[in-house]
């Protein structure tokens, strides 16, 4: 087909400016028996272009290429050598993009890796249908998830953490001692000060057992009243005094902060051979089915009460789970059949509001996981502590390599943890299984326990 006269003199060609021009001949067949190359006649660069490419139609091939800031097309036969060649090339231009959001690969033996970042919006197409795909769309800009799946590791895992009376301490330093090749993760809360509130010396009734000092029907006031309620529990609850108690039972000191009793339901375990390894919450997924958040005051940090918003009075407290409506630096943890799994989601940045939900991170965690695929062992997941104290790594020989961390650039000093969840796969493995299980039994009122 003849270059369109017209369209060759709109192009801007290189060393020539818009409106000049074209020198020589620019229009018109080709010469009889003159070969026609690729890229012999000039083509229209944009960083704007998109290329498109038609079927392939019997012995011959079409395609059409539509470029350039104007919208110029121009269109000729290639040959099906030529059309391979563009199909390869578009094929590692997306290719090269796709990786560069999305990469799997194998992080240690045994330990398979996945990252999925949300910083360039034209990749979303290249993984368009795929459980990946999913999960990079609940991500912000510029924030990425985080996996990394231990194969075997439930039945060689441990939760490590502080003894009795002593404070939080480092991820790192609480990883020293484990074999190499361990993937380790931050575990549950715990009093990361000593002004935070707990229940642990709480006379008053439980939240539950209240009754209600009043009764109306306008929504607005019930609001206000419920409000007024939970400040004066808060008033009524004493600092814990000292830092480092996780919230729920562990298996490393025996001076645990009560759980919430708001919240006890919400809440789960991790079983490290037949005992409880730590408590935390909440459970996103027990064996394969999702759990549900209710939309209540619990589970809002900011409580609007008219035209004010407020900090919610349960912020206060120990283990509350006030955080689950606002998007946050997250992990987690899940076992699926043999296998362990940890996620992080975080903002190498970490500005305020970045990250991701408590419903968005459960949808994340079931895809990441393939926990939606039929036929796969249930997936079960349990929350653990967020924001600054997001932990993921794997040990080697100089310590751990971090994988992801939740800490703010500017925070100079790392935040200590309350205890670190470590997952040895069984390949190569040299010491004794340690099994990380789970009954369908639930250990105590309100508790759920993930594991197989």
């Amino acid at each position: 087909m003849p270059w369109e006269r017209e369209d060759l003199q709109r192009r801007t060609l290189a060393g020539r400016v818009p409106g000049d021009r074209p020198r020589g001949r620019a229009t018109g067949a080709p010469r009889p028996g003159a070969a026609q190359q690729v890229g012999s006649a000039p083509r229209p660069l944009s960083p704007a272009g998109v290329l498109q490419l038609q079927r392939v139609v019997g012995n011959g091939a079409t395609a059409g290429l539509v470029t350039g800031d104007h919208g110029v097309t121009v269109q000729r036969d290639y040959s099906p050598e030529e059309i391979a060649a563009i199909t390869r090339l578009q094929a590692l231009v997306r290719a090269r993009r796709v990786r560069a959001q999305v990469r799997v690969r194998q992080e240690a033996p045994g330990i398979v890796g996945v990252r999925v970042r949300n910083s360039d919006p034209r990749a979303l197409g290249d993984i368009s249908g795929t459980p990946l795909a999913a999960v990079r769309q609940h991500l912000r800009d510029d924030t990425e998830y985080n996996q990394l799946r231990v194969l075997g590791g439930a039945t060689q895992g441990a939760v490590v953490g502080p003894g009795t009376g002593e404070g939080g301490k480092l991820a790192g330093a609480l990883a020293t001692g484990l074999p190499q090749g361990t993937a380790v993760i931050n575990g549950g809360y715990f009093a990361h000060t000593e002004k935070i509130l707990s229940e642990e010396n709480w006379s008053g009734p439980r939240v539950d057992e209240q009754t209600q000092d009043a009764t109306t029907e306008d929504p607005e006031v019930a609001k206000y009243l419920a409000y007024v309620k939970a400040d004066e529990k808060s008033n009524q609850l004493s600092p814990v005094g000292s830092t480092g108690r996780p919230v729920g039972e562990t298996s490393h000191r025996s001076d645990p902060l009560p759980i919430p009793s708001e919240y006890a339901e919400h809440y789960g375990q991790v079983n490290v051979g037949g005992r409880v390894g730590l408590s935390s919450g909440p459970v996103l997924t027990h064996q394969g089915v999702p759990r549900h958040f209710p939309d209540d005051d619990r589970f809002a940090y900011r409580l609007r009460l008219g035209d004010d918003v407020l900090d919610n009075p349960r912020n206060r407290q120990a283990g509350a789970l006030t955080h689950v409506g606002d998007p946050n630096a997250r992990a987690a943890v899940s076992t699926q059949g043999r296998d362990v799994l940890m996620h992080t989601v975080v903002d190498p940045r970490m500005r305020p509001g970045d990250g991701v939900t408590m419903a968005q991170w459960q949808t994340m965690t079931m895809m990441g996981a393939g926990g939606h695929v039929a036929g796969r062992p249930p997936l079960s997941t349990l929350n653990l502590d967020g924001g600054g104290s997001v932990y993921m790594g794997i040990t080697g020989p100089g310590g751990v390599r971090v994988v992801a961390k939740g800490q703010r650039p500017s925070e100079k000093v790392e935040r200590p943890v309350g205890n670190i969840i470590a997952s040895l796969p069984t390949v190569g493995a040299q010491e004794q299984p340690v099994p990380v299980t789970a009954d369908d039994d639930r250990p105590a009122e309100g508790s759920a326990v993930v594991g197989q």
